[in-house]
């Protein structure tokens, strides 16, 4: 309302526009066509801030993804009816499980090789934990456990884990030790969110289950493990490489069907026969018919061998298109393979070997290792947030396979040379016995011992139950 009646029953001006009004001409008059005020604040004060721009009332709307251009039946289809892709998604599971792994202790920069060694080996957190993810569910074993959480972090990006009290299902009521971790279809769960726009904390409802096009289960953020890989802070949902390659899917989909059809629905045969112009339709047919039983059927397969005599018959064309592949298809390929991070030299022209083997490496670093470190991230979760164990690490046992043993052995030989790591660090890498040579590096005269300054104090090694390792 912009005026309002005096006592004097005339109009008084609000403050608050003759106040707008001041600003603008000082603006105007302090700078040549200066930027003016910015517009004052339409939400009530102490208004909280929020993630992004949501929908209005948007925790009423039932079915996930509703408000996305692709919904998670759409990205499961799109991903079982490409084979190329299917391929793909199954070899990166295929590379994640084979990697061995193991729970440790967080090692500290003082503990020696051989005290941190022990303290893992007879810590019965360590044994507890290895037990119980040999089943997670106490259904399947490990590999198919992580497969089945692979499956929908890689198709989806909706990983969802539920971790439950006892073999009937009841939910925590609060973290603890579980019972079983159920992977759960992701493609069920809605995420809700608070004012601010993130998922709110306990004891506030913070997923539901959608069965049936109906709420099902709520759950708290204690209550579901929802774990997309790649978030983005104005979507609700996480964006998977099939998502973000949903083009060239469709465009190796049509490609796909091209052949089908060209086996299936083509109406071109393998070749044109131009015959007399003095032959009629029923001549036509008479001798279509007798050379089809000439030559056709398994009994007369050694006929089509001989020479066969027929009457001129004009020029004879043949019509089948020789080139079923060309370069788009290696395009397709690449494009899957590198939302994968695997390589695609399977399935394109040869190359020679060691291009072969650089491209498999380079593949293993840019796409394997973000992976493993997404199911890293969630193992340590579930450790710290359900076991309670804080000094405690999920961990993978890379460092026998990321490297040929040779290229390892000529590393170390470097790095004892230069006195950057002892013999009893390397030998403690390899998983052997340490021998007692801390501070040495190796010269042209032989092993030449350095004296170092041991920056450890006595209250540090009666707490590690060993000397710690001097670096020279």
């Amino acid at each position: 309302m912009i005026h309002k009646a005096s006592p004097s029953g005339g109009k008084q001006v609000v403050p608050g526009i003759i106040a707008r009004a001041g600003r603008s001409l000082a603006n105007r008059l302090n700078y040549w066509f200066g930027p003016d005020q910015p517009q004052p604040v339409s939400a009530p004060e102490g208004t909280r801030l929020r993630a992004f721009d949501y929908p209005v009332s948007y925790n009423i709307q039932i079915q996930p993804r509703n408000q996305e251009a692709v919904s998670f039946e759409q990205l499961r289809g799109l991903a079982d009816a490409l084979d190329i892709l299917r391929l793909f998604i199954e070899k990166c599971k295929d590379s994640v499980i084979t990697v061995p792994w193991e729970f440790r202790l967080k090692k500290q920069a003082a503990d020696s090789a051989d005290w941190y060694r022990k303290k893992n080996h007879d810590d019965e957190r360590i044994q507890e934990l290895t037990r119980f993810f040999q089943s997670p569910d106490q259904e399947h074993e490990y590999t198919d456990w992580l497969r089945m959480l692979l499956e929908d972090m890689l198709v989806l990006d909706a990983a969802t884990v539920c971790p439950v009290a006892d073999a009937s299902g009841t939910l925590l009521k609060r973290p603890g030790k579980p019972f079983a971790l159920e992977v759960v279809d992701g493609a069920t769960i809605a995420r809700k969110i608070g004012v601010d726009g993130r998922s709110p904390a306990p004891p506030d409802v913070a997923y539901q289950q959608i069965i049936k096009g109906l709420p099902s289960v709520n759950f708290t953020r204690d209550q579901l493990i929802y774990k997309p890989r790649n978030l983005r802070v104005h979507k609700f949902f996480g964006y998977s490489p099939v998502e973000q390659i949903i083009m060239t899917i469709n465009i190796g989909l049509r490609r796909q069907m091209h052949l089908l059809g060209y086996y299936t629905e083509g109406n071109v045969p393998e070749a044109i026969a131009q015959v007399p112009d003095t032959w009629n339709s029923d001549q036509i047919a008479e001798f279509q018919n007798w050379f089809d039983a000439a030559l056709s059927g398994t009994e007369n397969l050694g006929r089509r061998r001989r020479i066969t005599f027929i009457p001129n018959c004009g020029k004879i064309d043949f019509t089948r298109d020789p080139k079923l592949t060309d370069p788009l298809d290696e395009w397709v390929v690449r494009v899957i393979a590198y939302a994968y991070g695997l390589s695609p030299q399977q399935f394109i022209s040869m190359m020679n070997r060691a291009t072969a083997e650089v491209s498999v490496e380079q593949a293993a670093a840019e796409g394997l290792m973000p992976i493993l470190q997404w199911v890293k991230g969630l193992m340590d979760l579930i450790v710290r947030k359900y076991f309670g164990y804080d000094d405690v690490e999920f961990a993978w046992q890379t460092a026998s396979t990321s490297t040929d043993p040779m290229v390892q052995a000529e590393i170390d030989k470097i790095y004892v040379s230069c006195g950057v790591l002892s013999i009893d660090e390397v030998r403690d890498a390899l998983g052997k016995k340490a021998i007692g040579v801390n501070n040495a590096v190796i010269t042209s005269a032989g092993l030449a011992p350095v004296e170092g300054n041991p920056s450890t104090t006595e209250d540090t090694k009666e707490h590690k139950g060993s000397p710690a390792t001097t670096q020279p």
